[in-house]
């Protein structure tokens, strides 16, 4: 996801304003923006150009309205440049914030629980029988990695889209009796 990594610090999408609305009409846009705020890094849009007259049934309101939804919904902030050197110019301005932030020692807002919550699910959906949306539900149900690999079967149970073969795989591969490939150990 994303067009740009800057200094390892900010996941950057890169959309010209036809393209941004384009994505709002397609329904591709929020779809984006979650997977976009889900990266390992945090992340921003660069939103590119001014509005063609060409029309495409996209009012002001509705443009003011993913533009809010980004920010505040998905917390993904948006930058605006003129053109494509305007861009560069902000690839470059973040860059040498994010040195200033790593040289000051000063946290990142996004990067530590963003981060934190992403190696969290991925080490569940590594496990045999978890995926994403099974990594989820177990991380909702439980609240902590030790809390899901301490749960019984029964427990296990108790979650959406948990039935009896992936409750006893994860709960034996908790307890180190099963490979990853979720074979039993000899």
């Amino acid at each position: 996801m994303g067009d740009y990594i800057v200094d390892g610090a900010l996941r950057v999408e890169r959309k010209t304003f036809d393209d941004f609305q384009v994505s709002l009409i397609d329904g591709r846009l929020f779809g984006q923006a979650n997977r976009l705020c889900r990266t390992v890094e945090p992340a921003a849009i660069v939103l590119e150009g001014y509005r063609s007259r060409r029309r495409t049934g996209v009012g002001r309101r509705q443009l003011q309205g993913a533009l809010l939804v980004l920010s505040l919904v998905f917390d993904l902030p948006v930058f605006r440049a003129r053109d494509a050197e305007e861009t560069v110019w902000l690839l470059k301005a973040i860059s040498r914030q994010a040195r200033r932030r790593v040289a000051h020692g000063l946290a990142s807002r996004h990067g530590n629980p963003r981060d934190l919550q992403a190696r969290r699910l991925h080490v569940l959906a590594s496990c045999p029988g978890i995926g994403p949306g099974r990594a989820e539900r177990l991380l909702e149900h439980f609240g902590s990695l030790t809390r899901v690999f301490a749960a019984s079967e029964a427990d296990l149970l108790e979650v959406r889209g948990v039935g009896a073969k992936t409750a006893r795989i994860l709960a034996a591969f908790a307890t180190h009796d099963v490979r990853c490939d979720g074979s039993e150990q000899g």
